[in-house]
């Protein structure tokens, strides 16, 4: 299954500024690939679990940045949570 990432304006922006940042990015999604949904509440955990193709991660970057990687089927969006 071939899986197209979509990155949001704000986040491309903050990944052109900063290495590290876009290194982050980089790590999120293959955390959120295998599985590991970052800083969600239990039933968002739980639901993730059930059926991941339809799922929501979140983490948070060392400078305090929490983003969101929303997963619907073979779209993966990395966005900011005041994007959504």
């Amino acid at each position: 299954m071939t899986i197209k990432t979509h990155i949001s304006a704000g986040v491309a922006v903050a990944m052109n500024r900063s290495d590290d940042f876009n290194q982050f990015i980089l790590d999120s999604i293959h955390r959120h690939l295998s599985g590991d949904w970052g800083e969600v509440s239990d039933s968002d955990m739980e639901s993730n679990n059930t059926d991941p193709l339809y799922s929501l991660s979140a983490y948070i970057a060392p400078d305090g940045q929490k983003i969101w990687i929303k997963q619907d089927c073979t779209i993966l969006t990395v966005l900011f949570p005041e994007e959504y």
